[in-house]
């Protein structure tokens, strides 16, 4: 997994579970040590995940969720939408290419810069 992907991953990871799910994950110790505001899943669990846990319908859910985020991401202050929009730029373009038309994906990936 490149370092962009993982960085997608944990964006979407943190604002899906929100503080208890991170300490939850924590404290089974499911996350490796990184930066203070960053959640990385542990090596060996995230490789014990295959592709069966994210079925068609969860796979909508996460789209759902993204949107979701892009959405409060650019109301808030700062470069938040600006620094995710280049981390998640291989996802957004996929996403867009494959007819995916949420507005916060099209103006995530306009206000990239």
């Amino acid at each position: 997994m490149h370092i962009a992907e993982i960085k997608q991953a944990a964006i979407l990871l943190s604002f899906a579970i929100k503080p208890l799910g991170i300490r939850k994950l924590k404290g089974n110790s499911l996350t490796a040590p990184d930066r203070n505001r960053a959640v990385r899943l542990h090596d060996v669990f995230h490789a014990s995940l295959d592709g069966s846990w994210c079925t068609n319908e969860r796979s909508v859910e996460l789209e759902h969720l993204l949107d979701t985020y892009l959405v409060e991401a650019s109301r808030s202050e700062g470069l938040d939408l600006w620094r995710n929009a280049r981390i998640l730029l291989p996802k957004l373009e996929d996403m867009v290419a494959r007819g995916g038309d949420a507005p916060s994906f099209l103006f995530a990936l306009l206000s990239r810069g």
